[in-house]
């Protein structure tokens, strides 16, 4: 499967933008917040660069809470490395802090569907920043980011923003040395690491404000200041051990000091309770209420956890005015206290890296694994791997997810599972010759596995195969079984909800059963958000549009599209794997119900977005050349043959291009008049058995040039009892038509009027626009032939004459779809009731009467009728 269909980002969550809380009682720093303000305000780029322990973040946070409306804040990941995820971090930052900016808004949007250089997207962004305003954006954990990240991205943004935006960087290493070039250009300026000692004044009020007096503890001949040299977090501890040990500074290295604090010091003076709950509590440094409670199992831990940060046992408060509020303790001081829990009780601190792992496992899955590496049991950490590859792949984390499989222990490495999870990221990241070696090394060491390893190992194998086959017939054996293991077997939440989105895009991919695809995708969307999965329950309901689309239900298609949240409309953004595009259902049923501008516009923004999946992308071309071919306009068949040129030429995950290339070409041709060059190119089409639409648009394609019995070999081929709505309309239209030319008039009557009845229900007009003389005959006369759809065909038969005289009159001025609404313009009838007839939403009448409105130079419908009938 290629990269491209694996583009898109999922939203930062807010509290990695959301700015840290003050520690209750912590010291206030006018000194340093000056200094801070002075830099962020002279240079574009602050640096701060200092050893773990130095309150780089307190800091930070003091002087971001004094000035909020004109602070950003970014917590980094090691994902941050790459450019365009730490840029979609910087844009939710910037919409956290300017949540009514639009343009920043639409900018997050663009990032999803875009493949702008990065430097137009940089460009864009920075004019929608306030211009009465200096913005400051800070990145903590800064040393998570790469020279590429900085260079690419934080530098531009920095020196091309006029100003308006500047950064502060704060991580441990490596920060100073990515940004030489700018400190020497004077565009960065670090910080020193002395500046954020405290002060010997600072250390004597922190203690004054402890109960601790400065002069007895001088009487006993020893200096706070001088045992801590004023380093942050050794004063800290000193002060919460009420002086009661030394500290070495110039020999001890900071996690060697932090532990034996924590166990000598800072632990002992805790009440026993509070003493296990921290050790506990610290299994994840990122924590919530809901979290310390699953792990403890006492519904008294969110008190414990406010308890510790009252005390200021390194804890901040992260808190959203729509979210709960969440807490990180400080990295060394969680991991120091889980070092102590291991070396006491390893059992313990088995266990609560545990239930970390599968409390994180639907939330943050490749946390849970990190969680599960560092469990003893080394299975544990294989098959929490198993439950969540899935939501990670779909999720766009694919190379977190490859680098995690690589620090299982060797052993795990080799299991067939893994190989198989490690060959769909090897797929995913362009790599396709990893990739089939790696299944084939998997597909070596199944048959090696018994029992309960073999049976994971076979589902693990199902769900990779839908992601890894390329041929229709092992894809749709992928799809049986993958049926069967949903129906079947008691997975993880997380396996069964992405699997069975997984299966369902299948089934919609090879056009096999679209109502069961429907059905599925329904169920994700239904459950997904109740499971802890609103992302691809996002997915879902777009391809549950789709689905209903390609089963031919267009009324309930466009209910859901309608539903749909506007912001959505040209795409989903939280589905990486396939890449459903809103708009590419909506121009696929534009185009079956007639509407052509709108499907040529939709189309339109699809080609020029790469970012939505490569299938849609190419089957919307696809239907750009049919829209073009059947309009016969000169520049859209132009547009259409550079699109044709796009698609691919190689059969991929199923989809046989070569072939739909094939009758997009011939199409095209018979629209320019080469019918020569047509049926030369239409005599080439290799056989198959499953596209049934595109096998009866062959047929009626050899109809129009002339060959009716070539037409009906064809639609032989084809198993009516499959088809649906609009595939079905056009093959007994083209029945109809083969059999009107034949002179079998009583069966084309019966056969047209099998047409009307699949199309009417769903708007459906393809098969009766466009018409070749002989169908056209045969539309005229069936409308006196006792049709119950007399006023369908009554409308058509105006619309296809208006459509002859299109150098004349108003049809010459209107879309198809538009003289339709102008049609009914003249009666009575509300827009409700004309989107009733023409099976269209309100909405989209009204859309077409403004226009009407605005190509007629009228204001009103009373006077578009009389502009109109003067023509």
């Amino acid at each position: 499967m290629p990269r491209s269909a694996f583009k898109r980002l999922v939203t930062t969550p807010w509290f990695l933008v959301s700015i840290p809380e003050p520690n209750p009682g912590s010291l206030p720093r006018p000194r340093l917040d000056d200094l801070l303000e002075s830099s962020s305000s002279d240079f574009p780029i602050t640096i701060i660069e200092t050893p773990p322990g130095f309150g780089k973040a307190t800091a930070l946070a003091a002087m971001a809470n004094a000035r909020k409306e004109s602070t950003a804040w970014v917590t980094a990941l090691a994902v941050y490395s790459d450019p365009v995820p730490l840029f979609a971090a910087i844009l939710s930052s910037l919409h956290y802090l300017y949540p009514g900016n639009q343009g920043i808004h639409d900018e997050i949007t663009r990032l999803n569907q875009d493949d702008d250089p990065l430097h137009s997207r940089i460009a864009s962004m920075l004019s929608h920043l306030p211009e009465d305003r200096r913005t400051v954006v800070v990145i903590n954990d800064a040393h998570y980011l790469s020279k590429k990240a900085l260079t690419d991205l934080v530098v531009p943004l920095a020196r091309y923003s006029r100003g308006q935006l500047h950064f502060i960087l704060s991580g441990m290493q490596s920060l100073t040395s990515w940004l030489s070039k700018e400190t020497a250009e004077g565009i960065a300026h670090t910080i020193p690491h002395s500046e954020f000692l405290f002060t010997r004044e600072e250390t004597t009020e922190l203690a004054t404000a402890a109960g601790l007096d400065p002069e007895r503890i001088h009487a006993a001949n020893r200096c706070m200041h001088e045992e801590t040299h004023g380093w942050p977090v050794a004063v800290q501890l000193l002060i919460k051990s009420q002086y009661e040990a030394t500290v070495d500074v110039e020999t001890g290295t900071a996690p060697t000091l932090l532990t034996e604090y924590i166990v000598n010091e800072a632990l002992t003076s805790l009440p026993k309770r509070l003493q296990d709950f921290v050790l506990t509590a610290t299994a994840s440094t990122g924590t919530s209420p809901k979290l310390v409670t699953h792990l403890t199992g006492d519904i008294s831990s969110p008190a414990l956890l406010q308890e510790c940060q009252r005390r200021g046992l390194f804890l901040e408060l992260l808190r959203d005015k729509d979210s709960d509020p969440r807490f990180r303790w400080h990295p060394l001081f969680a991991q120091s206290c889980q070092d102590i829990l291991k070396e006491r009780d390893p059992e313990h601190y088995d266990a609560m890296q545990r239930r970390t792992a599968e409390w994180m496992a639907t939330r943050y899955p490749s946390v849970a694994i990190t969680h599960a590496l560092k469990v003893k049991d080394p299975d544990f950490a294989v098959h929490m791997i198993e439950d969540v590859w899935l939501q990670m792949i779909t999720s766009d984390h694919t190379a977190t997810l490859e680098s995690l499989c690589l620090e299982v222990p060797t052993a795990g490495r080799k299991l067939p599972s893994l190989l198989y999870i490690r060959a769909c990221c090897r797929d995913i990241l362009g790599d396709a010759i990893g990739a089939k070696m790696l299944k084939a090394r998997a597909d070596r060491g199944i048959a090696t596995l018994e029992g309960d390893e073999a049976e994971r190992t076979r589902i693990t194998k199902a769900f990779a195969e839908l992601l890894l086959l390329e041929n229709h017939s092992g894809l749709d054996a992928a799809v049986s079984t993958a049926e069967e293991i949903l129906t079947t077997t008691q997975l993880h939440r997380s396996l069964f909800t992405h699997g069975t989105f997984i299966t369902a895009w299948n089934c919609l991919k090879l056009s096999r059963a679209p109502r069961r695809a429907a059905a599925l995708f329904g169920s994700v969307s239904a459950s997904a958000e109740i499971a802890g999965f609103p992302l691809i329950g996002q997915s879902a309901k777009v391809g549950l549009i789709t689905a209903e689309a390609f089963s031919g239900r267009f009324r309930v298609a466009r209910h859901l599209l309608d539903e749909f949240d506007t912001d959505h409309k040209v795409s989903a953004p939280n589905s990486p794997v396939v890449g459903h595009v809103v708009a590419w259902p909506d121009a696929f049923m534009s185009f079956w119900q007639g509407d052509m501008n709108r499907a040529v516009q939709l189309v339109r923004e699809i080609d020029s977005v790469d970012g939505y999946g490569v299938d849609e992308t190419d089957l919307a071309r696809l239907y750009f050349a049919y829209a073009a071919a059947l309009s016969r306009d000169t520049s859209l068949l132009n547009e259409a043959t550079i699109m044709v040129g796009k698609m691919d030429d190689e059969e991929t995950h199923g989809m046989p291009w070569p072939i739909y290339k094939h009758v997009a070409e011939v199409c095209l041709h018979l629209a320019r008049g080469d019918r020569t060059r047509a049926i030369a190119l239409l005599e080439d089409v290799k056989e198959h058995s499953w596209a049934r639409t595109t096998r009866i648009i062959i047929a009626e394609l050899w109809f129009r040039l002339g060959l009716p019995d070539r037409a009906r070999r064809e639609l032989d081929h084809v198993d009516d009892t499959s088809l649906v709505s609009f595939n079905l309309a056009l093959y007994q239209k083209t029945l109809a038509a083969i059999d009107w030319v034949k002179g079998n008039k009583r069966r084309a009557h019966s056969r047209f009027e099998s047409a009307l009845d699949a199309a009417v229900p769903e708007g459906v007009l393809i098969p009766f626009i466009y018409l070749d003389d002989a169908s056209r005959e045969l539309m005229t006369t069936h409308s006196y032939s006792g049709t119950k759809h007399n006023d369908f065909l009554i409308t058509r038969i105006a619309a296809d004459a208006a459509r002859s005289r299109k150098s004349t009159g108003v049809g010459a001025l209107l879309s198809e779809r538009e003289y339709e609404v102008f049609s009914f313009l003249a009666t009575p009838m509300t827009a409700e009731e004309i989107a009733k007839n023409l099976f269209l939403s309100p909405a989209t009448v009204r859309s077409h009467q403004a226009s009407i409105y605005r190509k007629l130079r009228v204001t009103n419908r009373k006077d578009a009728v009389r502009q109109g009938l003067s023509l």
